[in-house]
């Protein structure tokens, strides 16, 4: 049960640390520490805490003179820390979020990020409160985490299949209650942003917890509660939200009378429109970066294309004959503000081409304002693409725009060229002899870069160069 037990700890822990060791597949629990609780809270302060009781174990062993800076991070030796709170799956509003932590490949530093959905409610009424994973799988591998044990189970199956595809088919396997983090193709080939997805479309983007994963040759990590061990509360009359003095009623009064969160009938501006509905303004306030963040100055009229009220009406003004996105609203666990959109995109004749969730602001800021794209077909379809391929949105977007201004930068330059510069136009001429030469605007462009990055061909292959050499 949550709570007091052997640790005496506070209301809405479960008590207990789930370590897993993929190498020799080994598992076991322990006890939550009551002076860790009370000093890191949980989420990204238990994943600071375990990652640096990591490193410093790492140091003790003998096995790196300084592991934080030793310890490559797509090696055995790095860890992934999925921690939840004490809130995680109570009645408190917006309480299905989970962090997760690691070292991250992109920056070689401190990787941290976090998701909504289910995964966090369902892995937290498993009876534990975060999972560490260390060590590497030898072949691919995906845990099921059950209130029982934790399978180690061949993930051959799976390998082949895209981020949502993943979850379905485990899903199919277990049954719909199952809840499941997965990894894409992006992952898989290293891509150093790939993201950990949950459910068709939250990311655990920007720090490469994707690569990571897939260095281990984890695949997935699923969790069943068949027990569904209950999250105790300190007050139970404080998380009535029926109850007019409780903290949850006047928690969620404050988010109805929000102008972001309150009810759609009320004109709220998140659950009306989703996340979108704040483009528009963000544009007026100047703030909406454009061409690779060198200016603001997008027209409204485009914008228009591309904002909340466009993605909610877009299969009620589209025409005969053109591309037609349906809409459909939801929530994270208890989200009372559900902000998600679920989206379908269909071609001229009816037929869908993507079904995922979203694009939220920040995606379409990235692969859209950003690259001065205002098709918002296109940008669904690269939303379902990154999301797919478990990649970063917003670092692929960023990505992107960037190659195009340093293109443009670079072919200007003509006869003043420097080692650098001519390996690069060496290594992007395949893609400008078969698409053109990149330049803001081209959302024809945004669907193939895409696909090469997830795939990690071309144009989407990394390459380090050390610049101070040439």
């Amino acid at each position: 049960m949550a709570g007091g037990g052997e640790n005496n700890l506070p209301k809405g822990y479960m008590g207990k640390i789930l370590r897993v060791d993929l190498t020799t597949r080994q598992q076991h629990a322990e006890l939550l520490d009551k002076n860790m609780a009370h000093l890191f809270f949980g989420g990204r302060g238990f994943g600071a805490f375990f990652l640096f009781q990591h490193f410093q174990n790492l140091k003790l062993q003998g096995k790196f003179r300084n592991p934080y800076s030793e310890v490559d991070p797509l090696s055995e030796n790095n860890v992934i820390i999925i921690s939840t709170s004490p809130c995680t799956g109570t009645g408190v509003p917006t309480s299905g979020r989970v962090h997760m932590n690691f070292k991250s490949p992109l920056t070689g530093i401190y990787g941290s990020t976090n998701a909504g959905g289910k995964w966090a409610v369902e892995f937290k009424r498993t009876g534990y409160d975060a999972l560490i994973i260390t060590g590497k799988a030898e072949k691919p591998t995906y845990l099921l985490v059950t209130g029982e044990e934790v399978k180690f189970c061949d993930a051959q199956e799976i390998v082949s299949q895209d981020s949502v595809d993943k979850r379905l088919f485990l899903q199919k396997k277990y049954g719909s209650k199952l809840q499941v983090l997965s990894i894409g193709k992006g992952g898989q080939n290293f891509v150093r942003f790939a993201s950990v997805m949950s459910d068709t479309g939250k990311a655990f983007g920007r720090t490469g917890a994707g690569a990571v994963w897939a260095s281990k040759n984890l695949y997935a990590v699923a969790a069943l509660s068949e027990s569904r061990s209950e999250i105790e509360v300190a007050d139970t009359e404080s998380f009535d939200s029926k109850n007019e003095r409780s903290a949850m009623y006047h928690a969620r009064l404050k988010l109805d009378l929000g102008k972001f969160t309150r009810k759609e009938a009320a004109y709220g501006i998140l659950s009306s429109m989703g996340s979108l509905g704040i483009m528009g303004m963000i544009n007026s306030y100047r703030q909406l970066l454009r061409n690779n963040m060198k200016d603001t100055a997008h027209k409204p009229q485009d914008i228009e294309k591309i904002d909340g009220e466009a993605l909610r009406n877009h299969a009620k003004n589209a025409k005969p004959g053109e591309k037609k996105i349906l809409v459909k609203k939801g929530s994270c666990f208890n989200c009372p503000v559900a902000c998600k959109r679920d989206t379908e995109l269909l071609d001229e004749n009816g037929n869908l081409i993507e079904k995922s969730e979203g694009p939220e602001f920040e995606n379409t800021a990235m692969l859209g304002a950003n690259l001065s794209i205002y098709d918002l077909p296109t940008i669904v379809q690269a939303n379902s693409l990154v999301n797919r391929y478990g990649i970063d949105a917003i670092t692929t977007g960023a990505t992107i725009a960037a190659f195009i201004e340093l293109y443009q930068f670079i072919k200007c330059k003509k006869d003043t060229l420097n080692p650098a510069e001519k390996m690069f136009l060496d290594d992007v001429k395949d893609f400008v002899d078969k698409y053109g030469e990149p330049q803001f605007g081209q959302a024809e462009l945004l669907i193939p870069i895409i696909r090469l990055i997830g795939k990690k061909e071309g144009i989407g292959k990394s390459k380090e160069i050390d610049l101070f050499s040439l």
